[in-house]
C-alpha cells in the first residue's frame, strides 16, 4: 500500500479519510438510484467515512456495520459518539469471523452493499463476491490506485459494472458491481 499521508487530504468533522469529496458525492447519487437494505463497510480507519455512511443509512432505513481489524480512533469522537457508531462497528479479521459471514448469509439483509476499502481491496473483493447473493453491491475504493482492473478477473464471471459512467465523469475513485 502507498504511504496513506499521500493520499489524506480529507477530512470530516475533524477526522481524516481517504475520500475525496467527489467520491462522497456518488454514494449519494448511487443510493438515491440503488435501495439496499444494508451497507457493509470494509476498512473503518478513523471511521469518518464510516460516520457518513451511518447516516445515510439513518436517513434512509438501512441496516449497517463497519469492520476492521483494528479499533477505530475516531470512535471516541463525539459526533460517532452521538450518532452511535460504536453499535455498528465489529472488530475482526473478515476472512475469519463468522460474525462478518453470518451477516452476509442472514437473508433479511438484501439486497446488500459490501464497500472493499480495507488493507487488501483485491483479497477482500475476491473473497466477497462469491458469498453475496444475486443482486447485491461490492464496491471498491482506490480504483486505479490500490484496486486495479485485473484484480475483477478472478471473480469477472459473478459480477457486473454499474454506475461506470458516473464515476467516470467525475474522476471518483470508487466503483461499483453488481453479482449476477
Amino acid at each position: 500500500m502507498a504511504n496513506e499521508e499521500e493520499f489524506i487530504n480529507t477530512t470530516f468533522l475533524r477526522l481524516s479519510m481517504l475520500q475525496e469529496w467527489r467520491d462522497i458525492g456518488i454514494w449519494e447519487k448511487f443510493l438515491n438510484v440503488y435501495p439496499i437494505r444494508t451497507i457493509v463497510e470494509i476498512g473503518t480507519w478513523q471511521g469518518a467515512f464510516s460516520i457518513i455512511l451511518l447516516l445515510q443509512c439513518v436517513q434512509r432505513n438501512i441496516k449497517f456495520f463497519t469492520f476492521d481489524v483494528r479499533r477505530a480512533k475516531g470512535l471516541d469522537s463525539p459526533a460517532a459518539i452521538r450518532v452511535g457508531l460504536r453499535d455498528h462497528f465489529l472488530q475482526g479479521d473478515i476472512f475469519v469471523d463468522e460474525r462478518f459471514k453470518g451477516i452476509l448469509a442472514d437473508e433479511s439483509l438484501h439486497p446488500m452493499l459490501v464497500y472493499c476499502d480495507g488493507g487488501d481491496k483485491p483479497k477482500e473483493f475476491k473473497f466477497v463476491v462469491p458469498l453475496l447473493q444475486q443482486g447485491d453491491i461490492v464496491v471498491a475504493h482506490d480504483w486505479d490506485r490500490e484496486f486495479l482492473p485485473h484484480n475483477v478477473e478472478p471473480v469477472a464471471d459473478m459480477v457486473e459494472p454499474i454506475f461506470v459512467n458516473e464515476c467516470e465523469n467525475i474522476g471518483s475513485l470508487t466503483r461499483f458491481w453488481e453479482r449476477r
